[in-house]
């Protein structure tokens, strides 16, 4: 019997749902926030009620049976169950927590309330699945297997990649009791080199200095530090205050310990809320923000290049999107190639878990060893445009089906904007 695999990226934000389908090629893909049109889908659930019997009629088969596979694993799921149990996610428990929050800290509060959400998503992962599943075809032949979240989002961005062989590095804000993890990758086989399982978290730092600068973490404002950063200027002060936040010891990233940290967050909240005295001071701050994540990043990668014994080098995770690294990266560390997928973060692990799905089943499955085209979700239909044109006075409308990207690329030349 036929076989699909559905992937479900089910931390409380930026979920996705990915399909594959029998022969291992993925059909479908797309983040949720694309199909409710709400930036990173914060608390949604990846299998949308009304999304989900749509998507199975038009990709998948009748007389099949179903994998639906999510980005967190068994261990992760015990441990919140535990927690659950003991009532720490319970209203009150929540209640009293923000009652206490010391909110000159990135605090344990928003950590009870992060572990409280993501528990939830984990939970009812899949229930969606089950009833589109009824409604679609009247059946509900599926299994459901958890997978480690750093794994997801290696498998997604090694299985996707133009590499057979390569070193693989994921850099995230959390996942599965660490941040960091380092993997190779050779003939369609992923293993592990190392975990770094302490709480340094690089995608924590980052959004701290996001917070910073004045921008809001909660709705994926990371990008604007990132896009500012070259409007400012080198702080001296200010980066050796950033720096005391954390220091490299025989390779290893280490930050403060908790209470010197509680201390040093105060003193650079003092001296550092640039956005409350100008723009330039914003900046400055994102200036040496950036530069410190770069920094950190580019030591990780150096010292991984010597016990990884390739060349090639695939990025995974959300730190992954930081552009302006990863273009330093070739030109300042002894790897010769890079490739970092079209959604790096928490969204790809979707795809990342419904191929550790399929190569479960699978073990004879061998990548071709191509880059996975990033246009996999819902078209864009042009029918509103065209109805608009014909009915309305819009002289200035042009429709360049053969030529869009010409075009384009010709106004971008110019200096000119294209949305």
């Amino acid at each position: 019997m036929k076989r699909y695999y559905i992937g479900l990226g089910t931390t409380f934000h930026d979920s996705a749902l990915a399909i594959i389908g029998p022969d291992g090629e993925v059909l479908f893909a797309e983040a949720t926030e694309r199909y409710l049109q709400y930036k990173r889908a914060l608390n949604c659930e990846a299998d949308n009620f009304v999304r989900v019997p749509q998507l199975l009629r038009e990709y998948c088969d009748l007389d099949a049976e179903y994998v639906f596979a999510t980005t967190w694993s068994d261990n992760v799921i015990g441990v919140l169950d535990g927690l659950s149990e003991a009532g720490r996610f319970s209203f009150e428990k929540v209640r009293d927590a923000s009652d206490k929050v010391n909110r000159s800290l990135v605090k344990e509060y928003s950590e009870l309330v992060f572990l409280a959400y993501l528990h939830a998503a984990q939970r009812t992962a899949g229930i969606e699945l089950v009833h589109g599943l009824h409604e679609a075809f009247g059946h509900s032949r599926s299994v459901m297997r958890r997978y480690p979240h750093h794994l997801t989002h290696a498998a997604y961005s090694c299985l996707a990649s133009p590499f057979f062989e390569a070193a693989c590095m994921v850099i995230d804000g959390i996942g599965e009791f660490g941040s960091m993890a380092f993997y190779g990758y050779r003939g369609g086989k992923i293993e592990t080199i190392k975990r770094h399982k302490g709480p340094e978290s690089l995608g924590f730092l980052y959004g701290f200095i996001t917070e910073l600068c004045g921008f809001d973490l909660k709705i994926g404002e990371e990008w604007n530090v990132m896009g500012l950063a070259p409007y400012g200027h080198f702080d001296p002060d200010l980066y050796a205050l950033l720096s005391r936040l954390y220091r490299f010891e025989s390779g290893s990233l280490k930050f403060v310990a908790l209470k010197e940290a509680r201390q040093l967050v105060d003193e650079i909240h003092k001296v550092a809320l640039p956005w409350r005295v100008s723009p330039q001071k914003a900046a400055d701050m994102a200036c040496v923000g950036q530069g410190i994540f770069c920094e950190i990043m580019l030591t990780l990668l150096r010292e991984f290049e010597h016990e990884c014994g390739s060349r090639n080098l695939i990025l995974g995770g959300g730190c992954a999107l930081n552009s302006s690294l990863n273009g330093r990266i070739l030109s300042e560390t002894g790897f010769e190639n890079l490739y970092v997928p079209s959604a790096p973060a928490d969204d790809g692990a979707a795809i990342g878990a419904a191929l550790l799905a399929y190569c479960q089943d699978n073990p004879e499955f061998r990548p071709e060893g191509k880059s996975l085209t990033p246009y996999l979700g819902t078209p864009i239909s042009t029918d509103p445009i065209l109805r608009m044109m014909k009915f309305g006075d819009h002289g200035k409308v042009q429709h360049l089906p053969d030529s869009i990207c010409e075009r384009s690329a010709s106004l971008l030349a110019e200096g000119k904007l294209v949305g």
